[in-house]
């Protein structure tokens, strides 16, 4: 079967190859540049044919030539954005010149002339930019312009942010935003990691498997040295690909004629700020907060209207406090003094009298452990300790780019890119303590590397090629908080693997109604992303036809070192030998040890891509977009086979060994990835448009993290789990004794436990892929105002999702109580199980007010109605992280035989979300509207005043109540309990009780109530409102100079955006929100200097 559909595969991409090399075909945009067409007729309406177009770069100097058809159309692509004058001549004709053309990337911007008769020496000037209307395409998105980049208010300098003014952009999960997660994005409904980011028209996205390097982009580029970039949201070209979801399409600077630089600084200190609410609240001092960012861009000629650089460089330093708050045992509790009952699991379950565990029956390891948490510095049970750690970030980066005319119809381009940072997160609680709740605590070490090569040809007045080569490498590493020192020979734990590239820290301790303490799992872990990404386009206008043919191979490999527990998780649950999990700490009795082995992997795949593309226009009124691309992407392998895989029908394991594709990948490839795309664009009035696409998007990548990696077996790695099963245990039933440590054998394969925990794919899974469509109307209420109302939507079929095929069946005892059965498949334990089972869908009405720059002012308002469902979240968007941060949904499953039950709003869903943004050069001063002939003394303070904001409304994220702890029957680890839901959720939405927390009941096996009923997002969360602004002064220097002093304001108003609460009712904060989604008002002083 595989060779057959590889036949097909081989056939069809040999057919589009064919035609590429073939094939009369024709241009709309390049990926990072944009096209210029139109008609040129007479003063009667009649095409004039062979007009001579020439569009010249005002920046460089630079002409492209074409001529219009037998028709009288034109189309000129590759053009770099930026300014343009277009000179039309004919011989019997005044010669037009027209010039304010601004061209975006991957614009297609319709021009028209009207010649009028007369002698050619004769110019007619005329001064236009090219209309808002999109009348050549179908497809939605926002361009972000330089001045946007540059003025607009950015909390960190980061440009992802500016894609969430465009209708339909919602930012990450809190689970991404907990750990600073860079063009983290949720377009439309689809998943963070399913967009595709492009670096000068090459492939600019992350291979990394996790969090690593801590973007979705290898090289994220400083706002100085933007050009412009482009999000693109629904029914895309069929040239762009490889990812279902949104394309960030990017630019980098290039030189122009004149020498243009800028200088500038950027600081940030607490004593500006406000403080934190919750700091406040706990009576903390306010967080501390130092931040320096600098840096310099420049750019001119080599040789004028011929080569050009621009470079530029950009600096970090920071310091931020960020506040912590974690649940501690009291110091009664830490002695082994308990207000409720506790039982002697050594004697029978006997009652400890005064429910007091004596000092001498302590574990001497337990004891030791416990000793290493801090007493609480807060009055309660829950959230009793705060720390104000302070968080350390060092960043260098730089830009190099070349842009060189080889001949009038020849450009060549080259560009280095270079990232180093380094970042200290601490833990929020001291020493060997730690309570890390998530792998980016500690020191992480990144660095990113991109280049990329490009050449535009063009061929003749109706055919160009174009070309580009990019490399991208990343090397992300982070170490725990106590990275070198042996915790475990401190608390006196022996037989814990202790290698020095792995020591640092105790284990992880997750400890039933108290945070987790020590060492997150994962750490020390590093990822190695490298890709190679080749393009190329041949492209021509023939009479009505714009068509596009081209090709794409994409290389990816990433070494991956991202183990579970490298030296070990213990937890410890309620009702298991004492009664109380911490009483079980201080008797050295664990419920279950994960331990997991160290290895290396290095795995890689391949994607191929063949596209054919027309634009046609069908009248003057109607264009119609349609085409088709073919992609085939190979299962990763890894290249010493290092792969395990399980065969559910035979009930085994298989081993890759050399040989076909899927003897090495051991997932049959999929051949079957043809991606039609259609649209259309109807003038049907003047200054109306109405716009309609619909398009299949296929997902190769599938961003993962560790789970799902089939290297993660045996015998290439064990990760083993021993755990005790059912409550009301006694000493004897115990896996191990602290004291004792570690039992020996644990990671040597060739004694495997049978409950060892294992990985595995569908061997037969198909590549996910997202239909998507929208309709729309634009409205031009004004030459420079344009209306957008539309519907947008898609639906996502064959998403990948988990579960665990091995888990227990659940057994009704005599008496009621349930209790866990057998396996399917008795000798394997738990077995995660990768396959594409997930469906989405989303439908929103999407609105956007656009005011493009002219007279001083540009503003762009968008408003967004939507819904996402969606049968189970992305893994890295909701990994467990805690209180604050979990949405309540996970990627294991409840129940893995009742998955219909984990359908519900997605993890990102907001219902409504609505975005301001705006910039106002205040009308006063010199150069201005009014006041140009002010006294200097006047001039210098009222005048070169500008105003700038982003205005942000968007209710809650859904939420989903959770359950841990011993009422959660031990059926596997591959599962998140849920309670029942006994009521109304809807609560007072305060602090302390977010919603109403008696709507929920918890889980009783002893009743025989295994599986709560309280489905997914059943809750909101709390609202964001926020307004942040620039106030900046422009002082002039002289003509080409200029200083510029800004004040910018976050959360200006320092409204308190409350985070998450707590959602598992097992905890004693349960509902309680002790996080804010947004710190408070924070003012930053910038100064930058124009030449």
């Amino acid at each position: 079967m595989e060779e057959v559909t590889m036949r097909k595969k081989s056939w069809l991409s040999s057919v589009l190859f064919t035609g590429l090399l073939l094939a009369p075909c024709a241009l709309h945009a390049q990926q990072d540049t944009a096209t210029l067409t139109g008609d040129v007729r007479d003063e009667t309406g009649a095409g004039v044919p062979q007009a001579s177009v020439v569009v010249t770069s005002v920046a460089t100097n630079i002409p492209l030539r074409t001529e219009t058809s037998a028709r009288g159309s034109y189309t000129l692509p590759g053009l770099k954005p930026g300014p343009y004058q277009v000179t039309v001549e004919k011989q019997g004709f005044q010669k037009t010149v027209r010039s304010g053309i601004t061209l975006q990337v991957n614009q297609v911007a319709r021009v028209d002339f009207t010649l009028k008769l007369g002698s050619i020496e004769s110019v007619v000037e005329v001064i236009g930019a090219a209309p808002l209307l999109e009348t050549e395409t179908s497809s939605r998105g926002a361009v972000i312009d330089q001045k946007k980049i540059v003025e607009l208010p950015l909390n960190g300098r980061d440009y992802n942010q500016l894609a969430l003014l465009s209708p339909g952009v919602l930012g990450g999960t809190p689970r991404l935003a907990s750990i600073g997660f860079k063009g983290a994005l949720n377009v439309n409904g689809n998943r963070v990691f399913m967009n595709a980011f492009l670096l000068d028209g090459v492939d600019n996205t992350s291979y990394s498997n996790s969090f690593r390097g801590d973007n979705v982009q290898v090289v994220q580029p400083s706002v100085e040295a933007l050009q412009e970039f482009k999000i693109q949201t629904n029914a895309y070209a069929a040239e762009f690909g490889r990812s279902a979801g949104a394309v960030i399409n990017a630019t980098i600077r290039s030189g122009t004629n004149s020498f243009k630089g800028t200088v500038y600084e950027f600081l940030r200190n607490d004593a500006f700020d406000a403080s934190n609410f919750f700091a406040k609240l706990a009576g903390q001092e306010k967080p501390l907060r130092r931040r320096n960012q600098f840096g310099v861009a420049f750019g001119g000629p080599i040789t004028k209207d011929r080569t050009f650089f621009f470079v530029d460089y950009e600096g970090l330093r920071e310091r931020e406090g960020v506040v912590r708050f974690s649940t501690v045992p009291l110091p009664s509790e830490k002695r082994g003094i308990f207000s409720s009952p506790v039982v002697d699991p050594f004697n029978n379950r006997a009652p400890f009298p005064s429910n007091r565990i004596p000092a001498d029956r302590f574990d001497p390891v337990g004891a030791k452990i416990v000793a290493l948490f801090p007493d609480p510095n807060l009055p309660g049970p829950a959230n009793n300790y705060v720390a104000t750690p302070v968080t350390r970030t060092r960043a260098d980066q730089f830009d190099i780019r070349l842009d060189h005319q080889w001949s009038g119809n020849l450009s060549v381009f080259a560009r280095y890119s270079f990232v180093d940072s380094n970042l200290f997160r601490p833990a929020p609680m001291p020493g060997l303590a730690e309570g890390s709740f998530n792998d980016a605590f500690g020191t992480g070490d990144s660095r990113s590397q991109g280049l990329v090569l490009g050449a535009n040809w063009i061929i003749g007045s109706h055919m160009s090629a174009d070309f580009r080569l990019g490399h991208a490498r990343g090397d992300f590493y982070v170490y725990p908080p106590n990275f070198g020192v042996d915790g475990p020979a401190q608390v006196g734990l022996k037989n814990v693997p202790s290698a020095p590239d792995i020591i640092g820290g105790i284990p992880k301790i997750n400890l039933q109604g108290f945070s987790a303490f020590g060492r997150h799992t994962s750490t020390p872990q590093f990822q190695t992303p490298r890709d190679y990404n080749f393009k190329a386009a041949l492209s021509n206008s023939r009479g009505r036809h714009f068509m596009k043919y081209g090709l794409e191979l994409l290389f990816v490999k990433t070494g991956i070192r991202d183990i579970n527990a490298l030296i070990g998780s213990m937890t410890f649950s309620n009702g298991i030998f004492t009664g109380r999990a911490l009483g079980d700490l201080l008797l050295g009795l664990p419920q279950r040890l994960v331990l997991t082995s160290n290895s290396v992997f290095n795995q890689g795949q391949k994607i191929y891509a063949v596209y054919a593309q027309d634009d046609f226009k069908a009248t003057p009124r109607l264009t119609l977009n349609y085409g088709l691309r073919y992609e085939y992407g190979t299962p990763p392998v890894e290249e010493d086979n290092q792969f395990a895989n399980f065969d559910p029908a035979a009930g085994t394991y298989v081993l890759a060994k050399d040989g076909s594709l899927f003897e090495r990948a051991l997932i049959h490839p999929d051949g079957n990835n043809l991606a039609p795309r259609a649209g259309f664009a109807w003038s049907f009035s003047e200054r109306w448009v109405m716009r309609g696409g619909y398009g299949v998007f296929y997902n190769h990548t599938n961003r993962q993290g560790r789970e799902g990696l089939l290297g993660f077996n045996p015998p290439f790695l064990v990760d083993n789990t021993i755990s005790v099963s059912g409550n009301n245990r006694t000493a004897d039933g115990a896996i191990f004794r602290l004291q004792d440590g570690y039992p020996a054998g644990l990671l040597d394969v060739r004694s495997l436990s049978a409950t060892a925990g294992r990985r595995a794919q569908d061997m037969n899974q198909r590549t996910p892929y997202i239909q998507q469509w929208n309709l729309g109307f634009e409205r031009e209420l004004l030459r420079d105002l344009l209306l957008d109302v539309a519907y947008v939507g898609n639906k996502g079929t064959k998403l990948p999702g988990f579960r665990n095929i091995n888990q227990r069946a659940v057994v009704i005892g005599p008496t009621g109580a349930a209790t866990a059965g057998a396996r399917p498949y008795p000798q394997f334990g738990d077995i995660q199980y990768l396959e594409n089972r997930v469906s989405s869908n989303y439908h929103a009405l999407q609105v956007r007010l656009e005011k493009r720059y002219s007279h001083g002012l540009t503003f762009l308002a968008s408003y967004t109605w939507g819904k996402a469902l969606t049968g189970a979240p992305d893994h890295l968007s909701t990994s467990g992280a805690g209180a604050g941060v979990d949405v309540g949904t996970f990627r294991e499953p409840q129940n893995p035989n009742n998955l219909a039950a984990e359908r519900g709003l997605a993890e990102f869903d907001v219902k409504h979300r609505g975005v301001v943004s705006y910039i106002w050069e205040i009308p006063f001063g010199h150069g201005r509207r009014f006041g140009s002939d002010a006294s200097g003394v006047l001039n210098a303070v009222l005048g070169g005043w500008n105003l700038a904001g982003i205005h942000t409304f968007q209710s809650g994220l859904g939420l989903t109540a959770v359950q841990t702890g011993g009422g959660v029957l031990d059926l596997g680890g591959e599962r998140r309990g849920r309670p029942n839901r006994v009521g109304d959720p809807e609560g007072p939405k305060t602090i302390d009780e977010w919603f109403n927390k008696a709507a929920f009941s918890p889980t009783d096996p002893t009743k025989g109530i295994v599986f709560g009923d309280s489905g997914i997002g059943v809750m909101r969360g709390p609202a964001l409102v926020n307004f942040d602004f620039t106030l900046s002064k422009d002082i002039r220097l002289s003509d080409r100079r200029y200083v510029q002093f800004r004040t910018e304001l976050f959360n200006a108003f320092n409204h308190t955006n409350l985070g998450l609460p707590n959602l598992d009712i097992a905890s004693a904060a349960f509902g309680q929100i002790r996080t804010t989604s947004t710190p408070g008002r924070i003012i930053q002083f910038g100064l930058k200097l124009y030449f």
